[in-house]
């Protein structure tokens, strides 16, 4: 039930990207941070124009497949270059130690 899909193909966890206590407890409670949208976008997708730094920290901690790619064959990392927003991607990933 966590992981159910609304009408707008989104879960719980997709529309928690801007609270970072939600996320956190969502992903305690076992939510899939790699559950994708209709648009195949994942969390990562989401939260990749946000520059929320915690948020992409608690999902790569969580198992979040930092190499998935949304229908437009885009990573997470991808979007946010998109949105200018690669320094703070690039800082998790460097913290985190992720190729």
């Amino acid at each position: 039930m966590i992981d159910k899909l609304d009408s707008a193909g989104h879960t719980p966890l997709h529309w928690a990207m801007y609270d970072n206590i939600s996320t956190w407890i969502l992903l305690k409670l076992g939510a899939n941070p790699n559950s994708v949208d209709h648009e195949g976008c994942t969390m990562l997708h989401w939260v990749a124009f946000t520059k929320n730094k915690r948020c992409i920290t608690q999902l790569l901690k969580s198992g979040a497949d930092i190499h998935m790619k949304n229908r437009d064959l885009r990573t997470a990392k991808a979007k946010a270059s998109e949105f200018r927003h690669s320094n703070t991607w690039n800082v998790v990933v460097d913290e985190l130690g992720i190729n």
